[in-house]
């Protein structure tokens, strides 16, 4: 074990993991553990945006982010000086993120550093061109689909923001894209998202997809419809008693959702069903079985569809507000 000589452990390798997370070992690379100096992590938080916690908010912060990270492209783009040493290019980029993350620690340069590295690989032009407005809204998108009702990212929300650009970007995009969340960790990416308030513009076509769900106790054949859009699913209602409702003669189809969605929509071909609300029923996330209330809106953990008669459900849930 290395020591310094006040007793005091000093690290022998340190890694980025595929996560993002730096970790330090000080066997060797034997074990390893988390490095808990990560800017990232730990920076001051700026504060709130105004108003009240929910899509609105949300909005604001996917709007400011969108910005931010737009004048950081064309920062990138139109420095016609850095393209020539890698170092130029690391320094830009640090520069530009020390305003959302203070000082960068030593680690989280070598983090930054791979930005850099891919930028000057692809070169100016190439980023300049690939780098549309378009990818901006689809980021956008993303940041409005993962962040909170306050606007701000944990770390699990930063994750998937990154997964989310894994999965809808290719090339140039998804490389810049990718390596600039993880170069802001959850905090930095919380202040870009907080940094300009008040900007003009929506949300309305950001569609955040849901987790899957799965049948509960009765239903079958539940499948995607990803051509009614995004969230929809379809399920078979099947006859038979439900377990949480008392025996009738009805026919179920029960849909568990693994995390808490907005049931949105729903649409059925099943001729003699309940006229609403008796027609469905939904439980809210976190309460104890029973009925939480009926029919469309609120975040929910449950839906019981019940109709006279076996036939198709189409329901549409999405990421909650």
């Amino acid at each position: 074990m290395a020591t310094r000589g006040c007793g005091c452990k000093t690290p022998t390798n340190q890694r980025v993991t595929e996560d993002g997370i730096i970790e330090q070992s000080f066997d060797n690379g034997v074990t390893w553990e988390r490095v808990t100096d990560d800017p990232r992590f730990n920076a001051p938080v700026f504060p709130p945006l105004v108003g009240d916690p929910g899509p609105d908010l949300r909005c604001a912060g996917a709007l400011s982010g969108r910005e931010v990270t737009r004048l950081f492209v064309e920062q990138v783009a139109t420095a016609t000086d850095i393209f020539t040493e890698v170092a130029k290019v690391l320094s830009v980029i640090i520069g530009f993120l020390v305003a959302f993350l203070g000082p960068v620690a030593a680690p989280v340069v070598a983090i930054i550093a791979a930005l850099a590295l891919f930028l000057m690989v692809v070169g100016q032009a190439a980023f300049a061109a690939a780098m549309t407005p378009a990818t901006l809204d689809t980021l956008k998108c993303i940041l409005y689909c993962r962040i909170d009702g306050n606007a701000a990212f944990s770390e699990s929300s930063w994750q998937a923001v990154k997964e989310d650009i894994l999965a809808q970007f290719a090339g140039i995009p998804e490389s810049v894209y990718w390596n600039y969340v993880n170069s802001l960790g959850p905090v930095g990416l919380t202040n870009i998202c907080r940094a300009l308030p008040g900007l003009a513009g929506d949300c309305d076509l950001c569609a955040c997809d849901c987790d899957e769900p799965i049948i509960g106790s009765i239903g079958t054949g539940l499948l995607s419809r990803p051509d009614l859009g995004i969230g929809w699913w379809q399920v078979t209602t099947v006859d038979g008693e439900n377990p949480l409702d008392n025996p009738n003669g009805r026919f179920y189809a029960d849909i568990l959702i693994p995390a808490c969605c907005l049931h949105n929509a729903y649409t059925y071909d099943l001729g003699l069903i309940n006229a609403p609300p008796g027609n469905r029923a939904a439980w809210n996330c976190e309460t104890v079985p029973g009925f939480a209330n009926y029919g469309l809106g609120g975040c929910q953990e449950r839906i019981l569809f019940r109709a006279f008669n076996a036939g198709n459900i189409t329901f549409q849930i999405l990421e909650c507000p």
